[in-house]
């Protein structure tokens, strides 16, 4: 969103507050030990990894600046027609959303996965035996080609298939979030603020701005230390 709204309005006027902090290709821990020292708590507010245990389903989000695009393989899949079949105004549909789809595949740039793979050959071995036949789905991953810049002008090498696309991409080959709209909304004039975490927001009644956003600026000193702060908007888009 701020990538296509900053560059209609001023340099400054689109603020992105990101609780977490900048994860860059290199720093994603590798190991065991670094898995569990980059788990998010409360002693650990800026932990890339923020895990809820929930009676039925389990899940695992992303805490830095890129969100969950940090965290998961970027496969690339629009939704299957029938999803919107429920639960969705009139209006929003599989077509609707198409030149929506398209806008995103032309930033995202995804690609298929061309090389032979143990898991591949595995899965279409289970395919055969079962009478159908796998296919091999688009990534937002620079799988193929030359290392050079992508639709953000960010540089990009090549996967080198070390399998640790969840964990965070050290290489630098996935195009996430960090690495496509937010370099865009960067260059648009947006702020990127990160160890800003909101806590609410509060519509105003007197003159001035429509909303006020508090939240609290985190140290990164490895002390639970927080600095409070305000910011009066007009719109206000919740992402979290």
């Amino acid at each position: 969103t701020a990538a296509r709204v900053a560059p209609a309005l001023g340099d400054g006027d689109v603020v992105v507050l990101e609780r977490g902090r900048e994860w860059v290709p290199g720093e994603f821990p590798e190991d065991p030990t670094a898995m569990r020292a980059a788990l998010r708590s409360r002693r650990n507010p800026l932990g890339l990894f923020d895990l809820h245990l929930g009676t039925d389903v389990d899940r695992l989000t992303a805490n830095g600046l890129g969100g969950g695009s940090l965290v998961y393989a970027n496969v690339l899949l629009e939704a299957d027609p029938a999803v919107f079949d429920e639960h969705w105004p009139a209006g929003v549909d599989a077509a609707a959303l198409r030149p929506y789809a398209d806008r995103v595949r032309a930033v995202l740039r995804p690609q298929l996965e061309d090389r032979p793979t143990p898991k591949a050959d595995a899965l279409a071995h289970l395919g055969a035996h079962h009478g159908v036949e796998p296919r091999r789905i688009p990534l937002a991953v620079r799988l193929h080609g030359d290392p050079g810049p992508n639709a953000a002008g960010v540089h990009q090498p090549t996967c080198t298939r070390c399998g640790n696309c969840v964990s965070g991409c050290n290489v630098g080959a996935k195009t996430t979030m960090w690495a496509s709209y937010l370099p865009l909304a960067a260059r648009a004039g947006a702020r990127l603020v990160t160890r800003a975490e909101v806590l609410r927001v509060e519509r105003n009644t007197g003159p001035g701005r429509r909303w006020t956003v508090h939240g609290e600026r985190h140290e990164v000193d490895g002390h639970r230390r927080t600095t409070p702060f305000t910011v009066q908007a007009d719109v206000v888009l919740l992402g979290a």
